[in-house]
């Protein structure tokens, strides 16, 4: 057992890719859910995130359709105005909780876009929309049966042309699973998951490098390479190999999501367009022999994606491992 060593610090990049965590409001006992219920107004709203606070400190509540690009000045608001996109908040119960969410776009460090959801009666679970592979990516949202949220996007290379043309949009469908949003698929396909492999690389900072090796019904592998442990700062803790058998819930909850986002559909590389960022390399063994590779700088493949990697990291404080050098 080694759950004193394994007291981790999740790396920002990470958490900054999924955007989600909780905050309780201050002070006023009314149910988030009654609260947004009752959000009438821009000026509402504003008062209601400045209760939240944190997340919404530097956050400018902001229609799309405010927003402009260099190349193209009059592209967002066109867009909206076309998608009949207008005001800067939407009301939801995007979970079926009976309970009210808000989504909201706005200002900060550029266009941003977030979901509130109200998940117990004095807190909310913040997820991070505008999860964009590029720095100047806009997404249009919009509510659709009270629950589902339609994405419109542009490709990126929109934004770095000084062509005025007018693009063709791209538009995914999200739903509220497995604790986050994520793609909606009606369909999941009931894939015989018998190997997962998953392997980290460095970026430039401390973001946790390691690999498993995960089977179902045999002993698994966690080989901590650097960053996992809670060192001090700047220091890089010695490597360590351990193995367990995985919790059958975990693996469970594991193939049920790569399952639900199809994984043999996705594409074989993702990347964002930045430099200094973090890859990380999946490989999918199901089916008697069919193999899935996936390699994502930036870890921001799909929402899925994101999620599934957020579990996996997971997996390296919250399974019994032994050590074993």
């Amino acid at each position: 057992m080694i759950q004193s060593v394994l007291k981790y610090i999740l790396s920002f990049g990470l958490m900054f890719i999924l955007g989600t965590h909780q905050v309780k409001c201050q002070e006023d006992t009314s149910s988030i859910s009654s609260k947004i219920e009752n959000l009438n107004s821009d000026k509402d709203v504003i008062l209601f995130l400045n209760e939240l606070g944190g997340t919404f400190k530097n956050f400018k509540l902001k229609a799309i359709s405010e927003f402009q690009t260099e190349n193209n000045p009059t592209l967002i608001k066109k867009t909206a105005d076309s998608l009949d996109i207008r005001g800067s908040y939407f009301k939801g119960d995007f979970d079926n909780n009976q309970e009210r969410d808000l989504l909201v776009t706005g200002e900060q460090y550029g266009f941003t876009s977030y979901l509130i959801m109200a998940i117990e009666k004095d807190s909310v679970q913040v997820i991070a929309l505008s999860n964009g592979h590029y720095f100047q990516d806009f997404i249009f949202p919009s509510v659709r049966n009270d629950s589902l949220i339609d994405i419109f996007s542009f490709s990126p290379e929109v934004y770095f042309s000084d062509q005025d043309v007018n693009p063709s949009l791209e538009v995914k469908t999200f739903t509220f699973k497995f604790g986050h949003v994520i793609e909606a698929n009606n369909h999941p396909m009931p894939y015989e998951i018998n190997k997962i492999e998953f392997k980290t690389d460095y970026c430039f900072g401390t973001c946790p490098v390691f690999s498993l090796e995960l089977f179902p019904s045999s002993l698994s592998t966690f080989h901590a390479e650097a960053y996992n442990f809670e060192e001090k700062r700047g220091e890089i803790s010695k490597e360590m190999d351990f193995r367990t058998n995985i919790k059958k819930e975990s693996w469970e909850e594991i193939t049920q999501i790569l399952n639900y986002i199809n994984f043999p559909e996705l594409e074989n590389e993702y990347a964002v367009n930045w430099t200094d960022d973090q890859k990380v390399f999946l490989t999918i063994h199901y089916d008697h022999g069919q193999v899935k590779t996936i390699s994502d700088y930036g870890l921001r493949g799909t929402f899925g994606l994101n999620l599934l990697y957020q579990k996996l990291f997971d997996l390296r404080n919250n399974q019994d491992w032994e050590e074993t050098n």
